[in-house]
């Protein structure tokens, strides 16, 4: 897991749907992910951002809603 990366995630996602459906829409997930992966690429690789840090905010809220909806059902 140290060396996932969104791509990684999204396989997860969607080779584990039963389990995942339960907490979030895994098909929007696996979208968003597929979204920040040239985020992370460019990242990872130093080029340049545009609106990436505003995209990255947007996820990052609702990323946080489903660990606090995961945290109630728990």
């Amino acid at each position: 897991m140290l060396f996932a990366d969104f791509y990684d995630y999204k396989e997860i996602l969607e080779e584990n749907k039963q389990v995942f459906s339960d907490y979030i829409d895994v098909k929007e997930w696996c979208n968003k992910l597929r979204e920040m992966e040239p985020i992370r690429n460019a990242i990872s690789h130093n080029r340049p951002l545009t609106n990436a840090p505003i995209r990255v905010r947007d996820y990052h809220l609702v990323f946080q809603k489903i660990i606090d909806k995961v945290r109630k059902i728990n």
